[in-house]
């Protein structure tokens, strides 16, 4: 059996999450999230698959700790602009995509 590591349930999560088993998927990336608090792609996807789930606001939360492990993360700030237009929150939908587009033409 794999070692049960951050990545091991980050993978596992994928796993769950191409299945479209959501709730399985989160699961798995808290348990990653559990091992190494400054995993930001478990809180990323995490947060793609709450937004799944029409958990909006939870979402966010999870886009903002990714961000804040990583404030060059572009994909959170997609993810998060994402979350911000369901909720109507177009201000920051903007804002967030702006900053998105920004980090996608600097790391070109």
């Amino acid at each position: 059996m794999l070692e049960e590591t951050s990545s091991y349930y980050f993978i596992e999560g994928n796993v769950k999450f191409d299945r479209k088993d959501y709730y399985g998927a989160i699961d798995y990336y808290t348990k990653s999230i559990e091992l190494n608090s400054n995993y930001e792609d478990s809180y990323n996807t995490r947060g793609i698959a709450k937004i799944k789930l029409k958990h909006y606001q939870s979402a966010i939360e999870d886009f903002d700790k990714a961000i804040k492990l990583n404030d060059n993360f572009e994909n959170a700030y997609f993810n998060r602009h994402l979350a911000y237009q369901e909720l109507g929150e177009k201000e920051k939908a903007f804002k967030d995509f702006i900053k998105y587009q920004q980090l996608e033409l600097k790391n070109k």
